[in-house]
């Protein structure tokens, strides 16, 4: 939360999300979020935080993945929302201009796309390469990018329209499970 200067930190092992102060390192609160807390997002003015359970019914877990809205503005965090069962969810990227939360499952090979405001279906989920892991959103663009671990590539979306982009999904090399955009200051250094 850049505004209040606090990092959300998903603690897997234990289900909890920690507050912490930027300036001090020091913790606010530690509050119950999800089993497996594991991406988190968190919408710009700050008072809702997005979890993503990351487990599955069908693994060593035996309980169904979820995304949860969680309030974070309250004396109390405290989850207001969830998402029906989804299989295997890693992470969530938001776009708030219309609304959608992006939610990669790893088993599946989709994003499911979300309304932020209810966690239910807005979208069919997209089909993507094979694993995709923590999906990234940039809001100038409009395009959603899909880092896909095992078959080694990025799969990017038009997230006006739901449909990749021409030339996605294109190849890393690697086992991408990240990445970061960096944008030119004048388009002509691109």
């Amino acid at each position: 939360d850049e505004r209040r200067g606090i990092v959300y930190v998903g603690n897997v092992h234990d289900g909890t999300v920690l507050a912490v102060d930027a300036r001090t390192m020091q913790p606010l609160r530690r509050f119950r979020a999800v089993p497996r807390a594991y991406g988190l997002t968190l919408d710009p003015d700050g008072t809702t935080l997005y979890a993503v359970a990351n487990q599955s019914a069908t693994s060593p877990f035996a309980a169904p993945g979820y995304v949860a809205a969680i309030d974070v503005a309250s004396a109390h965090p405290h989850v207001v929302r969830r998402s029906r069962s989804l299989r295997f969810p890693v992470a969530a990227a938001l776009d708030v201009a219309d609304g959608l939360l992006f939610v990669s499952d790893e088993s599946a090979d989709v994003v499911y796309v979300l309304r932020a405001s209810t966690l239910r279906d807005a979208h069919a989920p997209l089909r993507t390469c094979d694993v995709p892991w923590e999906p990234y959103y940039d809001a100038p663009s409009h395009r959603l990018f899909v880092p896909c671990a095992r078959s080694g590539k990025i799969d990017v979306f038009d997230a006006r329209t739901l449909r990749r982009v021409r030339g996605a999904p294109f190849v890393t090399g690697g086992y991408p499970l990240a990445l970061s955009l960096w944008r030119a200051a004048d388009s002509a250094e691109r």
